[in-house]
């Protein structure tokens, strides 16, 4: 559990960010950090670096698809 906790720190600080902001937002700044609170959110980081790598393929092999086209090769 602890890697999916640094790995989401060190890649994802604009969500852990936006959590911070909806929490100040919605409790007592001395609720956070007095009442020994455990935030769980759905964020999965394995989950989002699959779905970042599958985005990643599809737009490789759509932008080769894309430059075959244009060059006239018809085997794609």
């Amino acid at each position: 559990m602890e890697d999916k906790n640094i790995v989401s720190q060190q890649r994802y600080p604009a969500y852990l960010d936006f959590v911070r902001r909806q929490l100040q937002r919605d409790y007592d700044k001395q609720d956070l950090s007095t009442n020994g609170l455990s935030i769980f959110t759905h964020f999965d980081p394995l989950i989002q670096m699959s779905a970042e790598k599958s985005l990643e393929v599809f737009y490789l092999s759509t932008k080769t698809s894309q430059i075959a086209r244009c060059s006239g090769d018809n085997t794609t």
